[in-house]
């Protein structure tokens, strides 16, 4: 009686832990060539296992962050951060992500010491019940 006892409160007490400490979601990054919106061969990899990841949470939200620097000498960045965000969304829905749970944030980062490719990059973050902060996947 008293293993049983000793199971129930253990199993009780790791069920607290998880709602004191939830799942951060996964956060996947897809990087471009500088002159370039489309998605390289490993680029679409990484949007199709963060899609593959969202259908099997289920994702209640898939946020697709761009970073864009605002510094005069990366006019080409600029240009292309719209057409990067729709090619990694085209990309989400054509994996079979709902269009309703995606969502655009626009991340300005001319002030943060990024690495050479920090201004070309997509995040996809999905978002689901009890989770918070990103963790990053990358290829």
């Amino acid at each position: 009686m008293k293993s049983v006892r000793a199971i129930a409160f253990l199993a009780l007490a790791l069920s607290a832990c998880s709602l004191l400490h939830p799942t951060r979601p996964p956060n996947y990054i897809a990087f471009f060539r500088y002159d370039s919106a489309e998605l390289t061969p490993t680029a679409r990899q990484i949007v199709d296992q963060a899609a593959a990841a969202a259908k099997s949470m289920p994702a209640t939200k898939v946020e697709i962050a761009g970073y864009l620097d605002s510094a005069p000498a990366l006019p080409e960045n600029r240009r292309l951060s719209e057409p990067r965000f729709k090619v990694v969304e085209q990309a989400l829905i054509a994996d079979g992500i709902d269009p309703r749970l995606l969502v655009r944030v626009q991340l300005a980062d001319s002030e943060a010491a990024l690495p050479a490719t920090g201004d070309r990059r997509i995040e996809i973050w999905l978002i689901g019940k009890g989770v918070e902060g990103p963790a990053y996947h990358t290829l």
